[in-house]
């Protein structure tokens, strides 16, 4: 997979942050760049956004850990939106009485603004830098982050601010740490490090929304994504 790369090169990918972040999963850095591409590119067009990562990829798994989080605490933000059933059910998902006519109405607008306001709850995450392990093109990645300044969930709410990025070779792909754990989920069958570590079901390749690309995997431990200096260990589930 690397002729399509003008080179690639061993790297650890760093961002320093302003302002604490929201993410979901396990944030890993061909994600990241996928969704800026995708953003980028205005097309709809997810398959080809995932194609111009300038990344390793081998047939699917992408040689980008997940993101690790440096003198990571947590907090807790809530947002509120309105809840606007703006669309109409399949008819033949509406129960229907004996003689054929629905029993249930369609929602007009009225019935629409009666339901209100839905609150939301994330996890925010304060930590003065990321760090991801990847294989890939430098340049290329460079020009993908040259003008991100945001990342994350929430970004107008003034979450995941990046002071800056940077860039500097390492010695881990992404994929196995020195100590055979797993730095992103990787499928059971082609992991290649301690085997000896827990399985749980999910998702290893983008897009990570989709349920057809969960599987049981090795997956990176809480102690690796959220490292202390002191050796403590954040629980991440606070």
């Amino acid at each position: 997979m690397q002729g399509r790369f003008r080179m690639t090169k061993i790297l650890t990918i760093t961002a320093v942050l302003k302002t604490p972040i929201i993410t979901l999963g396990y944030f890993t850095f061909d994600g990241l760049l996928a969704g800026i591409i995708f953003d980028k590119r205005n097309d709809g067009d997810v398959e080809a956004a995932h194609a111009a990562v300038p990344i390793v990829c081998d047939d699917g798994l992408f040689h980008a850990s997940a993101a690790r989080f440096k003198g990571a605490s947590f907090g807790r933000a809530s947002f509120s939106a309105g809840l606007r059933a703006t669309h109409d059910l399949d008819p033949d998902m509406i129960l229907k009485g004996k003689d054929g006519t629905k029993l249930h109405r369609t929602l007009g607008l009225k019935r629409m603004r009666e339901f209100g306001m839905v609150k939301n709850d994330y996890r925010t995450i304060i930590a003065d830098r990321i760090e991801w392990d990847v294989e890939g093109d430098p340049q290329g990645i460079a020009d993908v982050l040259e003008d991100v300044f945001w990342i994350g969930k929430r970004r107008a709410a003034g979450y995941g601010e990046v002071a800056n990025w940077d860039m500097r070779y390492s010695a881990s792909d992404g994929l196995v740490s020195p100590s055979g754990e797993a730095m992103r989920p990787i499928p059971a069958t082609r992991f290649k490090g301690n085997l000896t570590q827990p399985l749980m079901d999910a998702a290893w390749k983008p897009a990570y929304w989709a349920f057809e690309n969960r599987s049981a995997c090795f997956v990176p431990s809480t102690a690796w994504r959220f490292p202390k200096s002191d050796g403590q260990v954040i629980d991440e589930h606070i």
